[in-house]
């Protein structure tokens, strides 16, 4: 159910990984969330729409390798869907991060990211 005051709002979320399953069994895929966040103002709903599992990819790769504080982390793709994420969010980790990138023109994008050390291959 979505509290009262997001009605109306512009949201975007993940849906529970059971309406994949079998989406007809289970009803509408709205009734089925795990998160729900206000979209961001800067996104429309198609760019909106890959945030959720961007994100998730990130965390779950980055929690899986089990770092610990201080580390260091290559990012290849520094700029694409999931590499930009890394790349910008290891501190929140404490970790450090050098990304690569194989496109020149996207190092300084990488550079504004946040990571330590942007890499052109």
């Amino acid at each position: 159910m979505i509290p009262f005051y997001l009605l109306h709002s512009e949201l975007y979320g993940n849906i529970n990984e059971k309406t994949l399953d079998r989406p007809k069994q289970f009803s509408s895929f709205a009734k089925y969330n795990k998160l729900l966040s206000l979209k961001p103002k800067n996104l429309d709903f198609v760019q909106a729409d890959g945030l959720p599992l961007r994100i998730e990819t990130t965390y779950d790769g980055l929690e899986r390798t089990g770092f610990s504080v201080g580390e260091l982390i290559l990012v290849l793709g520094g700029v694409g869907g999931v590499g930009s994420l890394p790349a910008c969010k290891t501190s929140f980790w404490c970790l450090k991060s050098h990304a690569a990138t194989s496109s020149t023109g996207k190092l300084e994008l990488m550079k504004s990211l946040g990571t330590d050390l942007a890499i052109d291959y």
